[in-house]
């Protein structure tokens, strides 16, 4: 939901706020962020986000490995980093959030070195399962509708529509569209995640067009990152 690399007026935010000037966009996404860091964030806000307020939540297939920073991606950061930043000096300090599974089967958060230089084991290590890393995303997106009350609405980027994550969803009230599907209504396929129309709840100023806003925003949108927006009234 960032806008990595793109001018400002062809982000999601942007366009988000041009569609609707009388609600607030707040951009709480960052380039490389996963839906742990997005958990993170949502506990940091959590008093900020009223019941009428709207959380939009994105995804792609790629974020699994994000959320339990697979070995397989520190090595990417590794080459990423040597090719592109070669000068930099790599710090210990540099950490990431990492989404995991106790014992128990509950979710933890840690943090370990972003940079393989630091931590040389772990870069070469097994990489996670994918039944695993799908687990470890349905506890992270059930523990951030957990943190509010606030209708989320989860974007899907990118990848199959029958994700085993996407079934998370399941019970909670989630509103999901395919990005590649827009302008049209509801979720589809969307397994778990499908609702009805995108009529975000206490805002009849937005209904029934503001689906139509919403999705047309985001198909013109450029450079989507993981993360999160949050709508409010202004002033709210």
């Amino acid at each position: 939901m960032f806008g990595d690399g793109v001018n400002d007026e062809q982000t999601f935010s942007f366009l988000l706020q041009s569609a609707f000037p009388h609600d607030a966009v707040h951009l709480h996404a960052l380039s490389g962020y996963s839906w742990a860091s997005a958990l993170v964030t949502m506990e940091r806000i959590q008093d900020q986000i009223h019941p009428g307020d709207i959380v939009i939540l994105g995804y792609a297939y790629y974020y699994k490995e994000r959320h339990v920073e697979a070995p397989g991606r520190l090595r990417d950061i590794r080459d990423w980093m040597a090719r592109s930043f070669p000068e930099v000096e790599l710090s210990p300090k540099d950490r990431l959030v990492r989404a995991r599974l106790d014992g128990a089967n509950h979710l933890v958060l840690d943090t370990i070195p972003m940079h393989c230089k630091f931590n040389p084991d772990y870069c070469t290590g097994a990489e996670p399962t994918a039944d695993y890393t799908d687990k470890v995303s349905m506890e992270l997106l059930r523990s951030i509708a957990a943190k509010t009350s606030a209708k989320i609405y989860l974007i899907h980027f990118f990848g199959p529509r029958n994700d085993p994550v996407l079934g998370a969803c399941g019970g909670r009230g989630f509103q999901s569209q395919g990005a590649h599907q827009a302008p049209q209504m509801g979720g589809g396929d969307h397994s778990g995640c499908a609702g009805p129309a995108l009529r975000p709840a206490g805002h009849p100023e937005r209904s029934p067009a503001s689906s139509d806003v919403l999705f047309r925003s985001l198909a013109n949108a450029r450079g989507a990152a993981a993360g999160g927006l949050v709508i409010q009234p202004k002033g709210g």
